[in-house]
């Protein structure tokens, strides 16, 4: 039998790498049909597109404006006949400071600026997208926390309790009249800072600072693990993972398993969505949930996280390798039994 195991062994290496060879990958398509592996490399082509174009947006390469709908997978189906377009930190905030108030910023009837009804909560992630609004955090990592929130809030992926939580939040610390108000001390106008954002940017920084205001360091501690999911993962994988925490405070559990499992975060979250992230997460309203528990359950999150790791990694070990592992265990166990222990 171990003859035969081993020429099946040699057989199936030889097929992937001629699979390897001809760049079929991943090996599942070695032994695909030949209809699938067409259909496999037109939508890579397709992804490849759409994917470009993303990394370009949030890299910043290419600050116009992006679709989410033209990555697959991006958008929830409820939100697909919604605005679900992306402009950049400083472009949503023109637009939002003209739609709460246009006496806010000269020449907010251009026609380059695009129309869309006031959002306090867009208006506030605007801000600290765009370096208006300074928190406990560098600038760059609340900047890169916020435009994931900003782009899965358009996406559909913030849970309704999440949403409402953080709504809140930013209208204590973010009203719209205070940053209006800080857009007209400023004097920047509306279709220039439009068309070349990252000149009026400087102008922009640091003009609310909310340091000094305690009520900001949760956002800050948010903003800041999303980030650390988004520099850990990617721009689109980080808006998907959004839509299974929530309250802010579950974002670090979620940075806790991306930091544990890394490119299967995404896929151990729809896993466990109902009851993982949510235990982690506490019940809807839940302000005063013990730190202690919070604690341990994302511990055990965690220690979840590595024990799937783990047995995918027994599963991908070779059968020799593993048989090999029990009869040097067998021989230490004989050997323990027979002689004693070392002394």
């Amino acid at each position: 039998p171990w003859e035969r195991e081993q020429r099946l062994a040699r057989a199936f290496d030889d097929r992937l790498a001629e699979g390897a060879a001809q760049g079929l990958l991943p090996p599942e398509l070695v032994f695909a049909p030949e209809r699938i592996r067409q259909r496999y490399d037109r939508s890579q082509f397709h992804w490849s597109i759409a994917a470009t174009s993303a990394d370009a947006f949030f890299r910043g390469r290419a600050r116009g404006e992006f679709e989410m709908r033209s990555l697959p997978g991006l958008v929830v189906q409820a939100r697909a006949g919604s605005n679900t377009r992306l402009y950049g930190g400083v472009r949503h905030l023109v637009i939002q400071a003209c739609a709460h108030d246009p006496a806010a910023m000269e020449n907010c009837t251009a026609p380059i600026i695009p129309a869309e009804p006031p959002d306090a909560v867009r208006y506030a992630l605007a801000a600290i997208e765009a370096g208006l609004a300074r928190l406990h955090i560098p600038p760059g990592e609340a900047a890169s926390g916020a435009e994931i929130v900003q782009a899965a809030r358009r996406a559909g992926r913030l849970s309704p309790t999440l949403e409402a939580e953080l709504a809140d939040r930013l209208a204590a610390l973010l009203p719209p009249e205070t940053i209006s108000h800080s857009l007209a001390a400023a004097g920047v106008r509306a279709d220039l800072a439009f068309a070349a954002p990252d000149q009026v940017r400087p102008v922009l920084a640091g003009g609310l600072d909310l340091r000094t205001q305690d009520r900001a360091v949760p956002l800050s501690q948010m903003l800041r693990d999303i980030a650390a999911i988004r520099e850990r993962t990617s721009p689109a994988v980080a808006i998907r993972l959004l839509d299974g925490i929530a309250s802010p405070e579950a974002a670090g559990a979620l940075r806790g398993l991306v930091a544990a499992a890394g490119p299967r975060a995404l896929a151990l979250q729809e896993i466990a969505a109902q009851s993982g992230l949510a235990a982690a997460a506490g019940p809807a309203g839940a302000g005063t949930v013990d730190r202690v528990a919070k604690r341990n359950t994302m511990l055990a999150l965690i220690s979840a996280a590595l024990v799937v790791l783990l047995t995918l990694i027994r599963l991908a070990t070779p059968r020799r390798i593993r048989l090999a592992a029990r009869t040097n265990l067998a021989d230490a166990w004989i050997s323990r039994l027979t002689l004693g222990r070392k002394t």
